[in-house]
């Protein structure tokens, strides 16, 4: 994380009281994972990482962005399963360790996603939420069989919307529960709800998969309050849904 995001608070306790009861339902089972499908066609694609960092910090997270994603600078130690000492750098509001790479070489080895979490984990001891930045496959080859909740990004470009769309017609073979939406509109704010609209149609079209959330950010400016909110409220549902594991209302009414 760069420190370039300005965090501002709803109240003192607000949204931690709120991630309090996720807290206590993930104790017992170890780090909770985000899973943010890669797409190397946004422009401001670490940007947004950060955010969702931020979000995950706001809820009362120790956070570790395990960046697998095509970008991603390779770990240090990337041909071994265990990644200790291979953290980039700590930050108050969380961790970043970048293992392009890592995930698929151990997968196609063998190892199980169980496994690789575990190791993940191991870089971060303090970290309690596992935020993984990575393809779609390699998400789903982690993930197994297990239901999970993919958060997608995309920008007002049209080469972004096609690998978003791509993305999600390799998930929807996984019959996941649903996925959420983070839609950049730097280049053009008024877009950002449109695109949304039009993924969200085409997953409803071609793969019967429609959009369960989406939220709409500036990547290249400062996180406002009304979009830090957002984004904190998205992924608080998304952990909520993801330990339900039941299959999600359609709320694209949601859209902001």
């Amino acid at each position: 994380m760069n420190g370039r995001l300005t965090e501002r608070r709803q109240g003192p306790h607000a949204d931690r009281d709120q991630a309090a009861g996720l807290r206590r339902l993930f104790a017992a089972e170890g780090p909770r994972v985000v899973s943010l499908v890669s797409n190397p066609q946004v422009t401001w694609s670490g940007v947004l990482i950060e955010h969702v960092g931020r979000a995950a910090a706001r809820l009362g997270f120790h956070p570790l962005i395990l960046d697998a994603a095509e970008t991603a600078p390779p770990a240090d130690e990337w041909g071994r399963a265990d990644l200790r000492g291979a953290v980039a750098h700590r930050h108050p509001e969380g961790s970043y360790l970048g293992s392009r790479g890592w995930l698929r070489h151990h997968l196609a080895a063998g190892r199980s996603g169980p496994q690789l979490l575990e190791a993940a984990g191991a870089t971060a001891p303090w970290a309690d939420l596992l935020i993984v930045h990575a393809p779609a496959d390699d998400l789903a080859g982690l993930h197994g069989p297990k239901p999970w909740w993919p958060l997608l990004m995309v920008d007002t470009r049209a080469d972004s919307l096609v690998q978003a769309y791509a993305g999600l017609k390799r998930l929807s073979r996984r019959f996941l529960p649903g996925w959420s939406l983070m839609v950049d509109a730097s280049a053009h704010p008024v877009l950002g709800p449109r695109l949304a609209g039009r993924l969200d149609d085409q997953a409803r079209r071609f793969l019967s998969w429609p959009l369960h959330r989406a939220i709409v950010v500036q990547g290249h400016a400062d996180e406002d309050h009304i979009a830090g909110r957002r984004l904190t409220d998205l992924l608080q549902s998304q952990l909520g849904s993801a330990a339900e594991a039941t299959t999600p209302v359609d709320a694209t009414h949601h859209l902001h």
